[in-house]
């Protein structure tokens, strides 16, 4: 009799999963029997998930500097240089050996993270707009120093009275109320040799 008793509780409480605290779960209606684990006194079946999740954290602040670096016209980055310029010829007679008064401002803009120069410049040309120089000059020395990381330089600029290189002279006085490009080329840019920087297209203007 005792026997079977045993057998009848066998039965019964085997076929149930027994924690140590005396909570059991039901073998048959756990899904996951080999993988529970404890949380609260209780058992409870462990994710299945078995897939590794990744987060990435992003920084706002990085995320609008990097838009706002692919915006059209951002130098962000980069250096850049441009001037104004004018162009006058003094052609009444009797024309001098130099008649050519031209004059502008350099703006140099450091988008870069780095200080650049020291930034000078000393000569010109004067070209037709994608063509061929007219005559080369000097101009008086400007030094816009070292630009700071985000900064910008800014001098204005005049040719240096005598130093008109064609031949004849006059030959501005030939180009009266054509189209030119002034280009200067700058030191301190980023170039041993100098980086041209050339002015939007103007009509040389003559006085007669």
């Amino acid at each position: 009799m005792r026997s079977i008793l045993v057998f009848f509780a066998c039965i019964v409480g085997c076929s149930s999963e027994t924690s140590s605290d005396g909570v059991s779960t039901d073998a048959a209606s756990d899904t996951n029997p080999t993988a529970d684990t404890r949380v609260d006194g209780a058992t409870v079946d462990a994710p299945t998930d078995t897939a590794t999740d990744t987060f990435v954290a992003v920084d706002s602040s990085d995320a609008a500097e990097a838009a706002s670096d692919t915006a059209p016209g951002d130098a962000s980055g980069k250096i850049v240089a441009s001037t104004t310029a004018t162009v006058t010829a003094n052609c009444m007679p009797i024309v001098p050996a130099d008649p050519a008064t031209i004059g502008g401002t350099l703006t140099v803009k450091n988008g870069t993270g780095a200080p650049i120069g020291p930034v000078t410049a000393e000569l010109g040309v004067l070209r037709a707009p994608g063509g061929a120089p007219y005559a080369t000059w000097k101009i008086d020395k400007i030094d816009l120093g070292t630009i700071a990381a985000g900064a910008t330089g800014e001098k204005a600029w005049k040719k240096t009275a005598d130093t008109w290189s064609s031949d004849p002279a006059d030959q501005i006085c030939k180009k009266c109320s054509t189209e030119a490009v002034v280009e200067l080329t700058v030191q301190g840019l980023g170039t041993t040799s100098g980086t041209p920087v050339a002015s939007a297209t103007t009509t040389v203007s003559c006085v007669f």
